[in-house]
């Protein structure tokens, strides 16, 4: 692998567990995109108007695809809150664009209540 190559991976993709089967690239906020997150946020709009200040960014967006043969990833955080890597807190959204209810295409988990600081600390720990 050149250099060259590594820097495109870094620019375009995120860090996933189970390459090739799984890619998170980043998506540029084109046309397109923007008419989709337009559509999300007449959804959830009001929601996250509700939890969000006035001068929240967003500081991400990315398309996770997985395909046939994924491992299931282990249980994870996708932003920690405590240690050492810690973030401010971030509110994230996963919109399925197409059926994941099979398990070999490693379908998203949310587990409710693991968004705070002793669920991250448990985690870490071993005790999921």
């Amino acid at each position: 692998v050149t250099d060259e190559q590594t820097a495109a991976a870094a620019r375009y993709f995120g860090n996933v567990a189970s390459p090739p089967y799984r890619r998170d690239l980043k998506l540029a906020l084109t046309a397109p995109v923007r008419e989709c997150v337009s559509q999300l946020l007449t959804a959830v709009g009001p929601t996250l108007a509700s939890i969000l200040t006035e001068d929240a960014q967003l500081c991400e967006l990315s398309a996770l695809c997985s395909f046939p043969g994924a491992a299931a990833q282990a249980l994870h955080p996708d932003t920690q809150i405590v240690g050492a890597h810690a973030h401010a807190q971030l509110c994230t959204a996963f919109v399925a664009l197409q059926d994941v209810g099979r398990v070999a295409m490693g379908p998203t988990e949310v587990v409710v209540g693991s968004n705070t600081k002793d669920a991250h600390m448990a985690l870490a720990a071993g005790n999921k």
